[in-house]
């Protein structure tokens, strides 16, 4: 049985690779995601606080869709709010990449230089993790 809606729209959407690291446990990746950053000794309590409410709104948000909240959208609107949500889970992971290379590299440059960049790549995750908690509020507050 074919449908006669159009999904070409869906071909628009943006796609990403999820990366194995993001896959070591038989979890959701955002879930996979929040074990990766919290296994860093080095993150700092805000960024660890930021990881805890994303992965709070991110449980809530899938409870939002699973008693009623998904029901409320046409397919085009829950499809695009799924591809959303994963571009909030790669651009995390993007940051987190961003700060773990600026670990890595941080004795190859002086003190000043180090706690500079990783500083700089510590806010660019915590900025990250907030427009995603803020999107994920918003989505069931609307």
């Amino acid at each position: 049985m074919t449908s006669e809606y159009d999904w070409s729209w869906v071909e628009d959407l943006p796609s990403w690779k999820i990366p194995d690291e993001l896959k070591k446990y038989d979890v959701p990746t955002a879930h996979n995601l929040a074990i990766l950053l919290l296994s860093c000794n080095l993150l700092h309590n805000e960024n660890n606080a930021l990881v805890g409410r994303y992965i709070t709104e991110y449980s809530n948000l899938n409870i939002w869709l699973a008693s009623g909240g998904q029901q409320r959208m046409d397919a085009k609107a829950f499809v695009t709010l799924t591809s959303h949500v994963e571009q909030y889970i790669r651009r995390i992971y993007e940051a987190w990449k961003e700060f773990e290379a600026t670990l890595k590299s941080a004795y190859d440059v002086s003190p000043e230089e180090s706690r500079a960049s990783i500083g700089s790549t510590s806010q660019s995750l915590q900025f990250t993790l907030i427009e995603a908690i803020d999107f994920m509020s918003q989505i069931r507050e609307a």
